[in-house]
């Protein structure tokens, strides 16, 4: 009884492994944007073999998770495009796209959405602007380790003490390949909590600029999020960076209000 027993966690341990291979390739293409990857990339990555990378890719792509492009490398497909659309209404509701929205008419600008992932920030949702800024910045899906860039300082400087100081030790390998240090992070949360909003300069792309808050929704308290204008310098000089922060601030106080309300 005992090694049937044995037999049994062997083969639910290797579903699990596969099923996590699964999970991890549909993370990696998701990284890979419209580049994608090819199979000796993937092999590289999972360390397997040709033969085993061959056969998962066969099989998310018979089941339209994936696809092949022109050039023989994988993406993502109709179907995971279909699910992370389905899981976007439920990370950003209705109320929140409304006001990303008002922001964005108000002033041009795109406006981005995070949500706290553990030491993370992930891009949830997406407004574009007149001024088209997006691309040389960041998109849905888009993961950030806290405290890299003034969307995800915004997130980091609404965490209490204790545990902003963890995330930040966490990421601190993060941190170097971005050229800053600890201490730069937990300059920049200070100064965000001083001024009321998160302000960052280039930290991914040179030319650009954010501006941040935070949104204290009481109707989702498992959700962390934050809101943000990126663009370029010139486009928040003088009284203009003003009105931007204002409009962020007043949306942002909004939907709290709103949210207390249905608690």
């Amino acid at each position: 009884m005992a090694k049937k027993q044995v037999n049994r966690i062997g083969a639910s341990d290797e579903k699990a492994s596969y099923l996590g291979r699964v999970f991890s390739l549909l993370k990696f293409l998701a990284e890979r944007g419209d580049e994608g990857a090819r199979v000796p990339d993937i092999c590289h990555r999972f360390g397997i073999h040709r033969v085993t990378a061959h056969r998962l890719l066969r099989t998310l792509v018979d089941l339209s998770y994936i696809e092949q492009s022109p050039d023989l490398g994988y993406r993502l497909g109709f179907e995971a495009w279909s699910l992370g659309l389905a899981a976007s209404r439920q990370f950003v509701s209705p109320a929140v796209a409304a006001a990303m929205k008002r922001i964005s008419d108000a002033s041009e600008e795109c406006v981005f959405l995070m949500r706290r992932a553990g030491n993370d920030g992930v891009c949830t949702g997406f407004q574009e602007g007149v001024f088209p800024f997006r691309s040389f910045v960041m998109r849905v899906g888009t993961v950030r380790p806290l405290g890299i860039g003034g969307t995800s300082v915004a997130l980091l400087a609404a965490l209490p003490i204790e545990q902003a100081d963890q995330v930040i030790r966490n990421n601190a390998a993060q941190y170097q390949r971005h050229q800053i240090t600890e201490s730069d992070v937990r300059k920049l949360i200070s100064d965000a909590r001083r001024r009321g909003y998160a302000y960052s300069q280039g930290a991914v792309v040179a030319e650009s600029r954010t501006l941040a808050v935070s949104l204290a929704l009481l109707d989702d308290p498992g959700a962390m999020m934050s809101m943000s204008i990126i663009t370029l310098e010139s486009r928040i000089a003088g009284p203009r960076r003003s009105m931007l922060i204002k409009l962020l601030q007043s949306e942002a106080a909004a939907l709290a209000r709103a949210s207390l309300k249905t608690t």
